[in-house]
C-alpha cells in the first residue's frame, strides 16, 4: 500500500491491497515470478480489513486529545454538540491533516501525523516499510488519512457511535486525499516540502529499527 501509484480514479480497492502485496512478496522474492494461491482474493480482502482495522485503531486512541473533541474543562456548554462542531470543522476541506495549532499551514503538517505514520510503517506486525520505494509515502499518506476521517465520523453525532467502516466508505477520502497530493507534487515547491517530509518520516522510523535489521 505505500509504493507510488497514480490518483486511483478508476481503481478498485482490492486492487491497490494486491498490487501492494505483490510487491511485498517480490521484494523478499527478489522480483522473481510469484504465484498467488488460489485464495489470494480472500487473503487480500482479510489483509485489506486487517490493515484498516490496524490504523483506525490507532486514531480511535488518539481521537480525542489530538482533536481537541471533548469540551473543555471548565467551559460551559453542551459536550456533545461540541464535539460535533468540531467534526464537522475537522472534516471540512480535509482540515484533520492539518497542524491544529497553525491551521494555515500545508497538509500534512501535524506531529501527530507524522508520528502516526512511523508508527504504521515501522511498528505493527504488517512491517510496511520493507515495500516502500524511493521513500515514496503517497499511497500510506492517503490510507492513514482515509483512516483518520472514518474515525472522526465515529464521533460526527457529538457522542462516539462505530459507523461502516467497509472499504466502499474509504475509497472517496482515500482518492480525494491522492488527488491533493497530486495537485501538491505539481507545485515545485510544495513537491519539495512533501518529498522532504516523506523521507524524513522514512529516516527516523530506520533510525529506531533493531542494529540487527536489514534495512537495505
Amino acid at each position: 500500500m505505500v509504493a507510488e501509484d497514480p490518483v486511483p480514479i478508476d481503481s478498485v480497492w482490492d486492487d491497490m491491497v494486491a498490487r501492494a502485496i505483490r510487491m511485498a512478496l517480490e521484494s523478499v522474492v527478489g522480483h522473481t515470478m510469484v504465484v498467488e494461491p488460489a485464495s489470494a482474493m480472500k487473503d487480500i480482502t482479510g489483509t485489506m480489513t486487517t490493515m484498516r482495522q490496524a490504523y483506525k485503531y490507532y486514531v480511535l486512541c488518539h481521537a480525542n486529545t489530538e482533536f481537541s473533541l471533548r469540551l473543555p474543562l471548565g467551559n460551559e456548554g453542551s459536550g456533545i454538540e461540541h464535539q460535533a462542531q468540531r467534526v464537522s470543522y475537522l472534516l471540512t476541506g480535509l482540515n484533520y491533516l492539518r497542524d491544529p495549532r497553525y491551521p494555515e499551514r500545508e497538509l500534512f503538517s501535524s506531529d501527530f501525523f507524522h508520528n502516526y505514520m512511523v508508527h504504521m510503517l515501522f511498528l505493527t506486525p504488517m512491517e510496511l516499510w520493507k515495500s516502500v520505494e524511493n521513500n515514496r509515502l503517497d499511497t500510506l499518506f492517503g490510507l492513514g488519512g482515509a483512516a483518520i476521517a472514518a474515525t472522526l465520523k465515529d464521533f460526527s453525532r457529538g457522542y462516539y457511535q462505530e459507523v461502516d467502516s467497509s472499504a466502499n466508505r474509504w475509497r472517496n477520502v482515500y482518492v480525494q486525499i491522492l488527488a491533493q497530493i497530486s495537485t501538491m507534487r505539481n507545485d515545485p515547491a510544495r513537491k519539495t516540502w512533501l518529498d522532504g517530509l516523506q523521507q524524513n518520516i522514512v529516516a527516523r522510523g530506520r533510525a529506531e529499527l533493531p542494529p540487527n535489521v536489514n534495512t537495505f
